[in-house]
């Protein structure tokens, strides 16, 4: 389980509406984690995958991006 702040961590995020925080993950190898996708996503929808973090407490927000985006089956139920 995460215990970052809650604008930290990673986040599937929709062209519309609000981003999805990810809160269960483990890192499975070096620059390699496994995260869980959360059961309540949208059907059929393109997501981006932000990481966003601090480099120090209290310090700016750093965003990055997956460049690819990722799809939700058409058939996935909320």
């Amino acid at each position: 389980m995460d215990s970052a702040p809650p604008d930290e961590g990673a986040f599937l995020v929709p062209s519309a509406g609000p981003a999805f925080r990810m809160t269960d993950y483990n890192a499975t190898g070096e620059k390699t984690m496994q995260f869980f996708i959360i059961g309540n996503l949208p059907a059929d929808t393109d997501l981006q995958l932000d990481i966003r973090n601090r480099r120090s407490p209290g310090g700016p927000l750093y965003t990055t991006r997956w460049p690819t985006a990722l799809h939700t089956a058409n058939g996935a139920t909320p």
